[in-house]
Parts: structure tokens; sequence; C-alpha cells
């Protein structure tokens, strides 16, 4: 028999894991003891989980492990800006605003560049014409 025990905040609760496809185990005889339950947990953010084996008279070592508990608010937007991510996207917005005031600069002095060379390749002057309509 494998059992399992999960321990969040005031939360305690045993279970036992199963390989005979009840109770959360999906496939019978695969060799994989699971368990598949929903727990309501108020506070905390980690869980410890921890799982033994009973065979006849002999208890295995406890394997413990602890898991982070993750609630489906914290995974939206929202939360994220307000539990810290403002602050990285106001300076990310910064940042990318004076690349780009000096990129738009950049490219009008090359802008500005263009014309002059091509302005100095017209010999058209039009005030050479002035003095023709003038009289």
């Amino acid at each position: 028999m494998l059992f399992c025990k999960f321990k969040s905040g005031e939360i305690e609760r045993e279970f036992e894991l199963r390989d005979d496809g009840f109770e959360g185990d999906e496939t019978a005889g695969d060799n994989i003891w699971t368990l598949e339950t929903t727990l309501l947990i108020d506070d905390g953010s980690t869980a410890k989980v921890e799982v033994w084996a009973i065979d006849g008279e002999v208890v295995s070592p406890i394997l413990f492990e602890l898991l982070p508990i993750k609630s489906e608010e914290d995974s939206n937007l929202v939360s994220w800006l307000l539990s810290g991510g403002l602050p990285l996207f106001v300076l990310s917005i910064f940042i990318l605003s004076i690349f780009g005031i000096f990129y738009t600069s950049s490219r009008r002095k090359e802008l500005a560049k263009d014309l002059e060379m091509i302005e100095s390749w017209s010999t058209f002057d039009p005030r050479e014409l002035d003095d023709e309509f003038n009289e």
C-alpha cells in the first residue's frame, strides 16, 4: 500500500495512492500509483507532500517534497503588474522610448544629409528665373 500526506498551513490530509483504476488512478495495473484530488488552500505559499509505502509490517522511509502553491488569481496580468511587474513595465517603456528618440533623431540627420546631397546634384537655381519674370 502506498500513502501520502499533504500539509499546508492548517490543512493536513492523508490519502492512499492506488493502481487499480479507481479513486483518481487513471490506468489500473500500470505500476504508476496515483491520486487525483482537489483541496481548497486558504493560506501558505508551499505545501509539503510526504509519501511512504507499507508492505506487511515493513514501512519504507518517508520521502517528501515542498511544492509551490499557485492560485488562479495570481496568473493574470493585473496581479502581475500589482505584485512588482509595474515598475518593470514602466522601466521597459522608458528605455524603449529613449531608444526610439535616438533612432528617430539619427534617421532625421541621415535624411537631411541625403536631401542636401540630392540638392547639390541639381544645377537648377529658381532665383535665375526671378529676373525673367520681373521684366
